[in-house]
């Protein structure tokens, strides 16, 4: 059995129900076990059109499920409930994503273990913190409780390593918009950096800072609009 676990989200509809019925789906099915599950959290809706506040919650559940065959059955889980994969960061009725599949790291097309945002993201956090604080990111080496203490600093330090002509501003923007955070750019990060944001076309600037954090980075050359972007993975990270 591989011990997992799954974070719930949702601001359609009556969530707190929602919820309750899939953590009852989760249980009666063959090969899950539900071991254990957070309160439900009131948290904001993150993202420019996501809507009112969610609801969000964590659950342990150990499985003899595959992680393909598990994410096939969240996917289905989600689908009963009404949650329609058409745009990001849109209101819905359910989220139900596979945060940890025991120690695996997985990425292939279909699926990436851990979940890539879970490091910053307070609104899975604050839950998970409930019922996983000793657990260890397997590739951070941190344990659940440390990264979200990690994301309580504040100021916040916050990074952008790069092309000046392009950090430069989002740091402005970002330092006007969130009073609780300080913003560096153009030096190395250090050790209390929580989040590093990179905007190089530099591949051997790219590949030092990946080396040096390699899970604490977030590129935004790969992203199309990075100022709303880093926007949105600071308030996910403040929690406000």
């Amino acid at each position: 059995m591989a011990s997992c676990f799954l974070s719930l989200g949702g601001n359609i509809g009556d969530v707190a129900q929602t919820f309750r019925l899939v953590f009852s789906e989760l249980d009666l099915h063959t090969n899950i076990q539900v071991v254990s599950r957070s309160r439900i959290h009131q948290t904001i809706a993150v993202g420019e059109h996501a809507g009112p506040p969610f609801l969000n919650a964590a659950a342990h559940v150990d499985t003899s499920l595959d992680p393909e065959s598990l994410l096939d059955l969240l996917q289905s889980i989600e689908a009963a409930h009404g949650r329609k994969r058409e745009i990001h960061w849109r209101p819905r009725t359910l989220d139900l994503d596979l945060l940890l599949y025991g120690d695996d790291v997985i990425s292939n097309d279909r699926l990436t273990v851990p979940h890539p945002a879970l490091w910053y993201r307070r609104f899975v956090l604050d839950p998970l913190v409930e019922i996983a604080e000793d657990i260890l990111h397997p590739q951070q080496q941190m344990s659940i409780s440390e990264l979200r203490n990690q994301l309580l600093q504040r100021p916040l330090p916050v990074t952008l390593l790069g092309d000046e002509s392009r950090t430069d501003e989002i740091a402005v923007s970002l330092n006007a918009s969130f009073p609780d955070i300080h913003v560096t750019t153009g030096t190395p990060p250090d050790t209390r950096s929580a989040i590093i944001f990179r905007w190089s076309s530099d591949k051997a600037d790219g590949e030092m800072i990946r080396q040096l954090h390699p899970f604490r980075t977030i590129d935004l050359m790969d992203v199309d609009n990075p100022k709303p972007f880093a926007h949105t993975v600071v308030r996910a990270a403040l929690g406000v």
